[in-house]
């Protein structure tokens, strides 16, 4: 992670499906066979089996940084050669961990008042 992820406050504003998202979307950034590609797409099987989380942490986290502007997603029609018609749709990602310097963590007030009712009750 980059010194910004902490010193610009991420770490307090990301919920932790956001950083799920994000250190997957680094790890697929990293090891894709064509560094010139940019547009990154998490396999649901890879997803499941290689990081071992659900679609709907997967969703959550990856439309967190979408919100903060950490990374971008657009709809991609994707259709087999065989096909007369498309049928399916992908939401390929991109993303580069260098937003984090460049983008400011949004806040939000509410969020810390409800983290702060939580950690009250806790005691």
């Amino acid at each position: 992670m980059p010194a910004e992820f902490w010193t610009s406050g991420w770490h307090l504003w990301l919920s932790g499906p956001a950083v799920v998202a994000l250190l997957v979307l680094e790890h697929m950034n990293k090891t894709k066979p064509n560094p010139k590609q940019t547009e990154l797409w998490v396999n649901p099987t890879l997803r499941e089996t290689h990081f071992g989380f659900s679609e709907d942490t997967w969703y959550k986290g990856a439309n967190e940084l979408v919100a903060h502007g950490l990374a971008s997603r657009k709809a991609k029609i994707i259709r087999q050669p065989f096909e007369d018609e498309s049928r399916r749709r992908r939401c390929p990602y991109e993303f580069e961990i260098s937003n984090l310097k460049t983008a400011a963590p949004i806040p939000d007030p509410h969020r810390l008042i409800l983290e702060e009712e939580k950690a009250e009750e806790a005691f």
